[in-house]
């Protein structure tokens, strides 16, 4: 991931899609944001029901939905 950018998505839940991060390097705030997102209060509390990490080519890099991460798979990550 490192050298691309990304946008960090959170969908509330209502369906609505808010955009927290774009286009920005994977750096420690943006990982910070990840762990806000999907660890954080708000999740905690249901309010956060998705977190969507896309590189600048719009692809997914990654997938936390309803408390479990989607995307990647365990076996993605080892076979790649």
């Amino acid at each position: 991931m490192s050298g691309e950018l990304h946008s960090l998505y959170w969908t509330d839940p209502e369906g609505t899609q808010h955009l927290e991060i774009q286009l920005s390097p994977f750096d420690e705030q943006f990982k910070e944001s990840i762990i806000r997102l999907t660890k954080g209060p708000a999740a905690v509390m249901g309010m956060v029901k998705e977190v969507l990490v896309t590189d600048s080519g719009d692809c997914t890099n990654f997938l936390w939905r309803d408390g479990k991460v989607i995307f990647p798979t365990k076996e993605y990550m080892t076979n790649g």
